[in-house]
């Protein structure tokens, strides 16, 4: 029987640990295929960090040793593409960094170059080389001299750069003043010239590989006047379970975590349970099948084992969603119009519209963009399209309560004598 990988995204960990791993290795031929530099958005909490330390397991060029150990058993140990093992993967983990409206700018470039300093300098640590920086500028230049310092290194092998979270830090930023979001976005800002330096860095040949993961791609699209190589596979059909899990892969959690007295007819039920209450996402419009929130199944499953019993709380305390800020990047996107698109979505329990792909926060699409806020940060998806329009719904029972708890308040908050 396998363990339950509960609040666990460390691929190497599950691995030698005989936790449960759902293969998702499979798509590392297709992310071979596609693009070299990519982005990919998911919901919180949708297995995206496990997804980046799988790669970096699979392209580290110091994880060689341990490639039977770590991938044995799964899809890619039988279909090793050449790059397997072959980088110097640089990873930059902006999940724990908060930044906050209030904050002056410089104090915001502060915090988000510690985070820039303490990943070249893991790197460094990681792979014993020679490099020494002066870290008293600013995050690009200290990246910028980095790429430099490195190439003159004059090593066979190049970087392969790996963001989680991309986008972690801007929540704080938008929160309550999306001019100072705006101001470390815009030409000269001390986000976007870090985007700038990785650029520039893969058209001298340092990196070969860039691939971000984030929530919110709000970001992207303001960075994308200089940062403009990237492909968003996120609502590819064949990126599409990625990460989540599909209706088979939930069987064989099941099937590999729960004791061997649990029967057929029960498994069966608790799997309706679980698509029920965690199910329901297509990122892709054209996909034939829904998807789990796998860390809500582990949590779900950790706590059914453990007690016996069905948790009381369905929702992983954890992960419960910060309101706040959707709320502020609803206004960012739909200033005058979020509590009656919020209205229309509760009374209709649906709302019509296109997933705008390349949106900016000043765009001439209000309802859209915000169907698009929404979608991203897992409060709608997909129900059915035609050529011109789609509709979207809450994917399920969990996200329909929390959804409908707090959007209720908001619209009550704007039009009191209109809901009860």
């Amino acid at each position: 029987m396998k363990k339950i990988p509960y609040s666990l995204s460390d691929f190497e960990v599950i691995r030698r640990e005989n936790y449960m791993y759902v293969d998702k290795t499979s798509y590392i031929e297709d992310l071979e295929k596609y693009n070299k530099i990519a982005m990919f958005f998911r919901p919180r909490r949708f297995g995206k960090s496990l997804l980046t330390t799988m790669l970096d397991a699979y392209y580290a060029i110091d994880k060689d040793s341990e490639f039977d150990t770590l991938f044995k058993g799964l899809y890619i140990y039988d279909h090793p593409t050449e790059k397997r093992n072959s980088y110097y993967i640089l990873k930059f983990n902006f999940s724990g960094l908060t930044l906050n409206a209030g904050m002056p700018l410089d104090q915001q470039q502060n915090t988000f170059k510690e985070i820039v300093i303490r990943s070249i300098k893991e790197f460094s640590y990681r792979y014993s080389l020679p490099i020494s920086l002066n870290y008293d500028s600013a995050p690009a230049s200290i990246l910028g001299d980095f790429m430099i310092s490195f190439k003159g290194l004059g090593l066979k092998n190049k970087i392969y750069i790996i963001i989680d979270e991309y986008d972690s830090f801007i929540n704080g930023l938008i929160k309550g003043n999306s001019n100072t979001y705006k101001k470390s976005l815009e030409d000269g800002g001390f986000i976007k010239a870090f985007y700038v330096e990785i650029k520039k860095a893969t058209e001298q040949g340092v990196v070969d590989r860039f691939f971000a993961t984030g929530v919110n791609p709000i970001t992207r699209y303001e960075i994308s006047d200089e940062f403009n190589i990237t492909k968003d596979i996120s609502l590819k059909k064949n990126f599409a379970a990625i990460s989540g899990f599909t209706k088979e892969e939930t069987k064989k959690v099941l099937d590999e975590c729960l004791p061997e007295s649990c029967g057929e007819a029960e498994k069966l039920e608790i799997l309706e349970y679980i698509q029920k209450h965690y199910g329901g996402y297509k990122f892709c419009k054209d996909s034939d099948e829904t998807l789990c929130n796998g860390n809500l199944v582990m949590y779900f499953l950790d706590e059914l084992i453990e007690q016996g019993i069905a948790p009381d709380k369905v929702m992983d305390p954890n992960v419960m969603h910060d309101f706040s800020n959707i709320e502020s990047s609803l206004e960012l996107v739909n200033t005058n119009q979020k509590y009656d698109f919020l209205k229309e979505l509760l009374e209709e329990e649906s709302i019509k519209g296109q997933l705008v792909e390349n949106y900016k926060s000043l765009s001439n699409s209000p309802k859209n963009n915000s169907i698009a806020i929404l979608f991203y940060n897992g409060y709608l998806t997909y129900k059915d399209s035609d050529k011109f329009t789609s509709t979207f719904v809450v994917p399920n029972r969990i996200i329909r309560v929390y959804f409908a708890e707090y959007f209720s308040t908001l619209v009550k908050r704007k039009n009191p004598s209109e809901t009860k």
